[in-house]
């Protein structure tokens, strides 16, 4: 499939159009806020009337009293400065003020896979991740709660994109800054940020002469020191960070939500997946199973394409290993590169089968209507389960619910 440049750029930015819609339209028909979105707002609420000592407080409140435990702990402080912000800005003191965050995160999201795409994927592969990310369930889900999945998926992507300009032969410093800055972020919104910022950080080491990784590594160290010192001034001190950090697992552990709804079989996650987008699930076996010589494009992009196919399993491999971690949130940086993954996927595939068809043009017009009336389906998908149903959450046991209801 190809298409002229400019028919091709105007065909992205309709596509990323097309995101940001979705997003915007469905940002108030949230009928049932979380018990989470409601600690969010309550915190930047104490930030807003307190400031320092509201937050404080906040921790004391966390530290004394273990019902509070089963809730996000106040050591997210960059998601409670950003909701907080949202609610000066707006006026807003509802949850609606931390869904905003999330919808401006999501959309900045779709516009950073858009110029990953077009910078490094064949334009069938972009078009086809494009379509789908703007209707995915997960993401437009996501960009209507106030939730810190949604600026967490961002700075992946980030990190995502810095490491792919490494691969690319890129050694500028330009890209060791935006990944230190975006690892930094990450860790002072939602604490498995570490996941994604450690395997983009072991994918671009390998990429480096031990020079340009001892620069990378001093970069990394940096962001993320400074994104401590700030965590620690703000919480009470280091120990107390230190403090509360390492007793998340064990109130996870204990949490009556996740024991219920996050936890069984690691393979259900990926059950997940299939129930909320079947399509560019199919479609990424074939863009993680080809071999290295099948792909399209230079050894370079091969290369980038295996360490990208890495890190999504990664990802999915760690949620699914993890106890009580089968929620498509916590897999929310790899989103992305899933759908550029599927979308790869579906270039091969295509290319094929066109291949075998004498490189038809009725052929390319019938996959491209298929394509859209699948991506309208996952879009009523996303209504049905998320708006009419009002499921709650991302966590398997609700989609399961949703599978077989």
């Amino acid at each position: 499939m190809t298409l002229p440049t400019p028919l091709y750029r105007i065909a992205v930015l309709a596509l990323v159009a097309l995101a940001i819609a979705l997003r915007l339209a469905n940002f108030n028909n949230v009928t049932a806020r979380t018990p989470d979105e409601h600690v969010y707002t309550q915190q930047a609420k104490a930030w807003l009337s307190n400031g320092h000592a509201g937050l404080l407080a906040n921790m004391a409140d966390y530290e004394s009293n273990p019902a509070t435990r089963q809730y996000p702990a106040p050591t997210r402080v960059g998601m409670i400065r950003l909701v907080a912000a949202a609610m000066k800005w707006t006026g807003r003191g509802d949850d609606g003020a931390g869904a905003i965050v999330s919808c401006a995160a999501s959309i900045a999201s779709a516009a950073l896979l858009a110029l990953l795409g077009l910078r490094f994927f064949p334009p069938p592969a972009v078009l086809f991740a494009l379509l789908f990310n703007a209707v995915s369930p997960m993401q437009l889900t996501m960009a209507r709660r106030a939730w810190p999945d949604s600026p967490v998926e961002m700075l992946g992507l980030t990190m995502v994109y810095a490491a792919c300009e490494i691969s690319a032969g890129s050694r500028r410093l330009l890209w060791y800054i935006l990944f230190a800055i975006a690892a930094g972020a990450g860790i002072t919104i939602k604490e498995y940020t570490i996941l994604p910022i450690g395997i983009c950080a072991l994918w671009i080491l390998c990429e480096l002469t031990w020079r340009e990784a001892l620069a990378m590594i001093a970069f990394t160290v940096a962001g993320i020191g400074v994104a401590v010192w700030w965590l620690s001034g703000s919480v009470g001190g280091l120990s107390e960070l230190i403090r509360v950090a390492t007793a998340i697992p064990a109130a996870n552990a204990k949490n009556a939500y996740a024991l219920e709804y996050a936890s069984g079989s690691g393979y259900l996650l990926l059950a997940g997946l299939w129930i909320v987008t079947p399509v560019p699930a199919v479609f990424s076996l074939a863009g993680l199973g080809s071999r290295r010589s099948r792909l399209p494009g230079s050894s370079t992009e091969a290369r980038l394409f295996q360490r990208m196919t890495i890190f999504v399993l990664l990802l999915l491999i760690f949620a699914m290993l993890l106890p009580h971690w089968l929620n498509l949130r916590y897999v929310a940086p790899a989103f992305g590169p899933f759908y550029l993954l599927a979308g790869l996927g579906f270039a091969r595939v295509f290319t094929r089968c066109r291949a075998w068809l004498g490189g038809s043009g009725l052929f390319a017009l019938a996959v491209i209507v298929l394509l859209v009336l699948d991506a309208g389906v996952d879009y009523m998908r996303f209504r049905g389960i998320f708006v009419d149903d009002a499921t709650p959450d991302l966590s398997i046991k609700f989609l399961l619910d949703e599978r077989f209801r």
